[in-house]
């Protein structure tokens, strides 16, 4: 999301992201110890690291449900606002 919101504006709809963008693996110590850590950090396209939290451009959280909404997922509901979004834009529509 970050990457996509950096290179091509993208709106984002859905709730915050904790800001930790890291391949992580499992090594083996010769003492049969595992250790689980973070070896690389991913960055954007301006090359700055990818490790803060992205605030959506339309929030989707038990906060901001209608009651109307109060029975319907929240994955599902995410999507009726992207839907949402894309029809009240032409523009983006077109892009997709």
């Amino acid at each position: 999301a970050a990457v996509l919101r950096q290179s091509a504006g993208a709106e984002v709809v859905g709730r915050s992201t904790f800001g930790h963008a890291g391949r992580q693996v499992l090594l083996s110590l010769s003492s049969g110890s595992q250790v689980y850590m973070t070896d690389a950090f991913y960055t954007g396209p301006d090359g700055v690291t990818l490790s803060e939290g992205i605030e959506p451009s339309v929030a989707v959280t038990e906060a901001v449900r209608s009651f109307a909404d109060a029975e319907v997922p929240l994955e599902d509901l995410t999507l009726e606002r992207a839907l949402e979004l894309i029809r009240d834009r032409p523009e983006l529509d077109r892009a997709a």
